[in-house]
């Protein structure tokens, strides 16, 4: 039989409905897991990097530094016209009443992560099952990456989780509410959360194109839903329409390009029409590379998931790999249940464009960006287990013959994959997509008697029905406390590396270092150009000219006329260079065609300065 979409409806159990679910009281085992969340965000605030100053990253520090010294947004003496204020505003408030030092800034952060699991757990709980949040906040929690992410940098990642992920829990209380008093005040209160959200990180525009479809899609299975929400989202859409207008009318006014290239540091739609934001140089993006950047995306952003969740670090980023490509279909199919039955609910429209959004992001993966749809990651993950598992037990050649075509196809490209690399994965991944082949061809009309032998024996097993679901739920918590257990062991293990910090050994060392070293022999006008751009800043107390991934002598040549640079900091990165072409490469070139211009006047640990001579001549 060919399964119907009422029978999708069944085995989705109307995941969209907006009260699919009933609200129910915390028991101990909530309370539980607000106490295990409780404490990894305790260990998160009380081992934080113990540097005697920010060494990673200090754009978010200066810009509040400048709200609050001198009542603007700037940074490095330029309006800043690419970060939204919301952020910097929050540390600015927090740095008047608690001091600007590391730990206070490394505090907000924490405290942001924990808020952010938090309000996940609620929004889980009630969206799907207690289940499903607690598994995933508890795995998300224990996460060494999540640790090491929220106790060494200060960035906007952390509260744009916690206030995206409220915003989204809030239009689901007035989404589900009965009072019409209860719906404006849970929708005033979105509201708030949602202009927070715009303000600190421009990929809250997700949020607002989410609101848009989920209202759009809503009058095609319900018109009185539809028109119910549109009352309801009209406040947020306001507010937030309006915070977007107000940042883009402010920053559109005053945007300056430093240099002639593409990219960064200009907007970003512009970076998003280059083949690859880390090299401008190699120009505009065309059709097949972006269809590039999406494949390759896909497989980063699935990889990372499995890293983050299992605490396996071994995973090949392989297109063909069950870990890749069974993910984003288990993930794709959960989506598409949710939206299909009354047109879903606005996290999964939220997650369906970020995600679509990120596809497209043509910058080298990046864990930040991936760790805010973590908790909805999981979430539609589950469900496409579940409406997987449903469609099998229901048969049908439409669906068999799609797994048979897939399970041959990516099982195909798996063996390839083994033939090459002899990877164990790959082989591991093979048999995977075979049996997902061959479970196709049970499905197909021919293969019946097979499919009777398996539903026969699901008959038998349903006899110990509750056998079997003691045995499965006891080896799920088992499974679920080891990975929880492991994975706080390794944040203690991080946050002792916290405690014992030597910033010799940080990988921004010789971008300090040298700051350092202009800040004590450089008068305090002679303008620097600098790669790290930000902590070289930072430190050194200069005008900062941003040192461009341009091979281009002449282009170069002539910025450091045109703004004056005074000396140029060089860093030998030993090719782990974010940016390329790398700095040191950048300044050869240069060298090559210029050397006259240039004079060594400090060697450190991998890095030179030179001082420019403007009157110089090429050798």
């Amino acid at each position: 039989m060919v399964p119907t979409a009422t029978d999708v409806r069944s085995v989705s159990s109307a995941p969209g409905s907006p009260r699919a679910k009933a609200y129910t009281l915390f028991d101990g085992t909530d309370w539980f897991v607000c106490a295990a969340l409780l404490l990894f965000g305790a260990l998160q605030f009380s081992f934080y990097l113990k540097a005697p100053d920010l060494v990673n990253d200090a754009t978010y520090f200066e810009l509040a530094k400048s709200i609050l010294t001198s009542g603007s947004y700037q940074f490095d003496f330029r309006p800043e016209t690419l970060l939204p204020p919301g952020f910097p505003f929050i540390l600015a408030v927090i740095m008047a009443i608690a001091g600007s030092g590391p730990g206070v800034l490394y505090h907000v952060t924490g405290i942001c992560t924990t808020l952010g699991l938090f309000v996940s757990y609620a929004l889980l709980r009630q969206a799907e099952s207690r289940t499903v949040a607690a598994t995933t906040c508890l795995l998300l929690g224990s996460a060494p990456a999540l640790f090491v992410f929220s106790t060494r940098l200060v960035f906007s990642d952390m509260p744009y989780f916690f206030t995206s992920t409220l915003t989204l829990l809030l239009i689901f209380h007035a989404d589900r509410s009965t009072s019409p008093a209860g719906r404006k005040l849970w929708a005033f209160a979105s509201a708030i959360a949602l202009t927070a959200t715009i303000l600190i990180r421009s990929a809250g525009i997700a949020i607002l194109l989410a609101l848009c479809a989920w209202v759009l899609f809503s009058f095609l299975t319900s018109k009185r839903l539809a028109l119910q929400r549109s009352k309801l989202i009209l406040a947020p859409l306001l507010a937030g329409l309006l915070a977007q207008a107000v940042w883009t009318a402010w920053e559109t006014k005053r945007q300056f390009a430093e240099w002639p290239i593409p990219g960064y540091p200009a907007s970003y739609l512009s970076q998003l029409e280059l083949k690859t934001g880390n090299d401008p140089e190699l120009g505009k993006a065309h059709i097949g590379d972006i269809r590039e950047r999406i494949g390759q995306n896909i497989v980063d952003r699935s990889t990372e998931l499995v890293k983050l969740l299992t605490r396996i670090k071994w995973i090949n980023p392989q297109w063909p790999s069950v870990c890749v490509s069974g993910l984003f279909i288990l993930m794709s199919l959960g989506l598409f249940a949710s939206i299909r039955e009354t047109g879903g609910q606005l996290h999964d429209w939220y997650f369906a464009i970020n995600e679509l959004l990120y596809l497209l992001w043509p910058w080298n993966f990046e864990l930040r960006f991936l760790l805010p749809t973590v908790p909805l990651a999981c979430l539609y993950l589950w469900r496409g287990a579940k409406v997987l598992k449903g469609l099998v037990t229901c048969g049908g050649r439409t669906f068999g013959v799609c797994l048979l075509l897939t399970g041959t196809w990516l099982g195909v490209e798996s063996a390839v994959w083994f033939t090459s690399q002899h990877s164990l994965q790959a082989l591991a991944s093979a048999l995977g997509w075979a049996i997902v082949a061959l479970t196709g061809a049970a499905l197909i009309p021919g293969g019946q008697p097979y499919l009777t032998k398996i539903r026969l024996l699901l008959n038998l097993t349903a006899g110990q029905a509750r056998t079997v679901r003691m045995l499965l739920r006891t080896t799920g918590v088992v499974y679920l406390a080891l990975t929880v257990l492991l994975g706080l062991a390794l944040q203690i293990g991080f946050a002792r590396r916290n405690a014992h910090f030597q910033l010799a050994r940080s990988t921004y060392y010789p971008d300090i270092e040298a700051a350092e070293w202009i800040s004590l022999h450089e008068p305090a006008g002679v303008v620097v150009m600098a790669r790290k751009e930000d902590l070289v800043y930072h430190f050194s107390h200069h005008r900062v000219v941003w040192f461009p991934p341009v091979s281009d002598p002449r282009l170069l040549l002539d910025g450091i006329r045109k703004y004056h640079v005074g000396a140029i900091i060089v860093v030998d990165r030993d090719g782990n260079s974010y940016w390329q072409p790398p700095d040191n490469t950048c300044f050869r070139a240069l060298q090559r065609a210029y050397g006259g211009m240039f004079r060594l006047i400090h060697s450190g640990p991998q890095n030179q300065i030179f001082a420019v001579n403007p009157e110089g001549t090429a050798d």
